[in-house]
């Protein structure tokens, strides 16, 4: 089930989703819990399985595409993970089913239900042709966006800045299939934002685009290890030919990466090419533990 709430003048769309599933079927099973009176079996099974006819056939996105379609001044959309936010149709629903629809990630049903709605969500946004100017998503207990982000983006194929930000660190794995999932012809800056990972998945980002990329901005990135960083500088110092590299509040085994005794913070990033790299890859050092 999707919900909207959209703020005057129509440049924002918020998102949720609520769903069935089978989790009250232990509570039928028990003709003495008083949640079994409240729910209609019948009523309940049959909302369920047109939920999963949606998605099965595709409707639900084909609906979702044609709302945002005439949503010609939308310029933002926002994911996010309020349960308590209730979506258009809930209550409605409860009252049919005698089941407040779920809005958690506490089964794997769940988990998987809301990977598909993310899923919707992106392929809707790109067959609806919203224009959009920002995509922020805000993070909490989130399933692994990494694919379906790296399939909505290069829907964008002349897309010449991106940046990647994110309000928790996404790990290794969302890394890795963004790394995978990523290849803009046109792109020129790439900013990475509070990002968990190895060098092996920033590199494979970064030379995806070695033939147009010129700015590459780092920031609050945890790579494992001291020589994991001095690895991923090498790589950018040989293989990009970069106007702009810069480094900020880096960290690589819970400690402050340093550079020349310093903290790399906003007032003391990397500029100057390769020259600057060479100077700090060679006195990249450990700071203080986090």
């Amino acid at each position: 089930m999707w919900s909207s709430q959209v703020k005057q003048p129509r440049k924002n769309k918020r998102r949720s989703a609520s769903h069935l599933s089978w989790e009250p079927a232990h509570h039928l099973a028990n003709p003495r819990n008083k949640e079994a009176a409240a729910v209609d079996k019948i009523s309940y099974e049959q909302h369920l399985a047109e939920q999963d006819h949606l998605a099965a056939s595709g409707y639900d996105t084909a609906c979702l595409a044609q709302a945002l379609s005439k949503a010609t001044n939308c310029r933002t959309i926002f994911i996010e993970d309020d349960i308590n936010h209730r979506p258009w149709g809930a209550r409605s629903l409860e009252k049919l089913t005698g089941v407040e629809p779920n809005s958690t990630l506490d089964s794997s049903e769940s988990r998987k239900f809301f990977a598909r709605a993310i899923h919707v969500i992106f392929a809707a946004v790109a067959a609806g042709c919203v224009p959009l100017q920002r995509w922020p998503t805000r993070e909490g207990k989130c399933v692994t966006l990494g694919k379906a982000s790296g399939r909505f983006i290069v829907q964008f194929s002349g897309l010449e800045v991106l940046r990647l930000g994110f309000d928790s660190r996404i790990q290794r794995g969302d890394l890795k299939a963004l790394s995978e999932g990523i290849c803009l012809k046109n792109l020129r800056v790439l900013e990475i934002d509070t990002v968990s990972g190895t060098e092996d998945h920033l590199a494979r980002l970064l030379l995806a685009h070695k033939m147009t990329l010129r700015d590459v901005y780092l920031e609050l990135i945890e790579l494992p290890t001291l020589e994991s960083w001095k690895s991923l500088l090498r790589t950018i110092r040989d293989e990009l030919c970069l106007d702009r590299p810069e480094v900020t509040d880096c960290e690589a085994s819970d400690r402050i990466i340093m550079f020349g005794g310093k903290q790399l913070s906003d007032s003391s990033s990397i500029q100057g090419g390769k020259e600057a790299l060479n100077n700090l890859i060679g006195t990249l050092m450990l700071g203080k533990m986090i």
